[in-house]
């Protein structure tokens, strides 16, 4: 969402708001940048977005009044958006006890083996590094979403970030009605493109979905499948993923594959593809099925870059 779609979107609430005096108003949020925004809960609104000072933040609309809750965080990730409740809102912490933790591995015999022998990674993230988190208002608190689980069947070997070989630095891209459901995209090691090694320098991004339920940290976590790749050498890695939205109950999740990456006419393309997750209670996983976007002018899928 531009800017100006923002405040027009923050204008057409206020004016809601005062419908029943027909005149509409613009209310300013001073120097926050706005996210997203609940319906009309008793009377008021509340909306998502990042604070004037950094962080995340959570302002309340009611009437004409306005007033600003700067929930912290340190302003890193998508801070601001907001549950359909007002409750929650996605941000971003740093990096302090206790640690995640992830692992690299040793040489790999054969190539793409789904099992490597992993070790504990020696380059642990910095404290000053941020990971995903969820603010409540019932108390005012954070909590952290936990590291990025190992996978070997996704070709998913311990969590990783750009500035160290560990650490599941999550970044939130959509959040359930209720807060209990978050999703989005987080960085993993995986195998080098010879696939003789885990390596912290050859990353992979994974879509992912948090359950508040389940156990805080990692036992919240559940890494979101994606197809292998069909260029050639690549065929053992997985395709990147990002999720953008979750309905309600978490049981489906819209998102994309390569979703930054353009795409050349192929049956089975490499590049962005807009798709959808849904939860199978028979099989108790989610199955990804790609969105129809129509076809090119040889007869392949339209390729489809996007962001959250």
């Amino acid at each position: 969402m531009t800017r100006l779609n923002r405040c027009l979107a923050l204008a057409l609430v206020v004016g809601t708001a005062g419908i029943a005096s027909a005149v509409p108003s613009l209310t300013s949020l001073g120097s926050g940048s706005p996210l997203s925004v609940t319906d009309s809960l008793s009377g008021s609104y509340y909306i998502g977005g990042s604070g004037p000072s950094g962080g995340a933040a959570r302002w309340t609309l009611t009437g004409s009044t306005l007033s600003l809750a700067a929930v912290g965080g340190n302003g890193s990730g998508s801070a601001g958006y907001i549950s359909a409740d007002g409750q929650f809102v996605t941000g971003s912490i740093l990096n302090v006890g206790p640690q995640i933790l992830g692992n690299t591995a040793a040489g790999v015999s054969p190539p793409f083996n789904p099992n490597p022998t992993l070790v504990v990674a020696t380059n642990q993230p910095a404290s000053t590094e941020s990971h995903g988190a969820r603010w409540s208002a019932a108390g005012n608190t954070w909590q952290s979403l936990g590291g990025l689980p190992i996978v070997p069947s996704l070709i998913a070997y311990g969590s990783s970030s750009s500035g160290g070989s560990t650490g599941s630095f999550l970044t939130p891209n959509g959040i359930s009605g209720t807060g209990q459901f978050l999703v989005g995209l987080g960085y993993v090691c995986t195998y080098s493109n010879a696939g003789t090694a885990v390596t912290a320098n050859t990353f992979s991004w994974r879509p992912w979905i948090w359950d508040a339920n389940a156990n805080a940290g990692a036992g919240g976590i559940t890494i979101l499948p994606t197809p292998n790749k069909t260029t050639a050498g690549q065929t053992g890695r997985r395709r990147t993923g990002n999720a953008y939205k979750v309905s309600a109950d978490g049981l489906v999740i819209a998102g994309a594959t390569e979703h930054n990456v353009g795409t050349t006419p192929s049956p089975d393309p490499d590049g962005g593809r807009l798709v959808v997750w849904r939860w199978d209670a028979g099989t108790s996983a989610y199955i990804m099925s790609y969105l129809d976007t129509g076809v090119d002018g040889s007869g392949f899928p339209t390729g489809q870059t996007s962001t959250p």
